[in-house]
C-alpha cells in the first residue's frame, strides 16, 4: 500500500496507523479543508528529516499530505476533504519524483471534477498549475511555490456554489474544496523543499 517498497518505509520507533472513519450514519460534516496533525515524542525532528505523513482511503494506497513539519519531538500537518487512514513514513524519494507525483495528482483530480467547478474558476485553477508547471521546469521552485499559493486562494475563496465545499459522513458527495485545497498545499510544501 506505500508508493514504493523500496523507498518509503515505516519508522521503527512509530510504527502506527491511525484509522478515522466516523460512522456513516450519524450524519457528521464539514465544510473545506480538515486539518490533521500528529505529535509524537517517539521521533525526532531535524533540518533533513525524511519523515512525512500520509494518507490513503481504507484499504488504498498511501499518499504524502505534508504541509508542514517541526519539533516537538516530531510533528507534521497535512489537510484532507475527507478522512482515511494515515501513517508516518520515512520518504527517500527525489524531491523531483515527489512532486512530479504530487503535480500529477493535482491536475488528475482537477480535471475529475472539472464538470462540478465554475467554469471561469477552473480556467484560472488551471493556468495556476500550468504556470507553477513551467516555473517548476525551468528549476525555479521559489516561482512555482507561488502560484500554488494563489491556487490555494483561488480555491479557498471560491463559494459552494463555485466549488462543492462539505464532506459527509454518508460519503454522497464530494468535498472538491477540500481536497483541492490539501493536494495544493502539500505541493508546495514539496516545492518550497526543493529549494534548500
Amino acid at each position: 500500500r506505500l508508493p514504493d517498497s523500496l523507498l518509503t518505509n515505516l519508522p521503527t520507533a512509530f510504527p502506527m496507523m491511525i484509522t478515522v472513519e466516523p460512522p456513516s450514519t450519524q450524519g457528521l460534516s464539514f465544510a473545506g479543508a480538515a486539518t490533521v496533525e500528529i505529535h509524537t515524542h517517539n521521533l525526532e525532528y531535524t533540518d533533513t528529516t525524511p519523515l512525512r505523513l500520509f494518507k490513503a482511503p481504507l484499504g488504498g494506497t498511501f499518499e504524502d499530505i505534508t504541509e508542514t513539519m517541526g519539533a516537538g519531538s516530531y510533528r507534521a500537518r497535512g489537510s484532507v476533504g475527507g478522512f482515511s487512514q494515515f501513517l508516518i513514513l520515512l520518504d527517500t524519494r527525489l524531491i523531483t519524483d515527489v512532486i512530479d507525483t504530487k503535480f500529477t495528482r493535482l491536475e488528475n483530480y482537477l480535471s475529475a471534477q472539472s464538470s462540478n467547478i465554475d467554469a471561469a474558476l477552473l480556467t484560472q485553477l488551471n493556468n495556476e498549475i500550468s504556470n507553477a508547471d513551467s516555473d517548476y521546469l525551468a528549476n525555479d521552485f521559489t516561482a512555482a511555490a507561488k502560484h500554488m499559493e494563489d491556487f490555494i486562494s483561488l480555491v479557498e475563496g471560491a463559494d459552494s456554489t463555485d466549488l462543492p465545499n462539505v464532506w459527509r459522513s454518508s460519503r454522497d458527495i464530494e468535498n472538491v474544496q477540500g481536497t483541492l485545497k490539501a493536494l495544493a498545499a502539500t505541493l508546495r510544501f514539496s516545492l518550497r523543499l526543493a529549494t534548500h
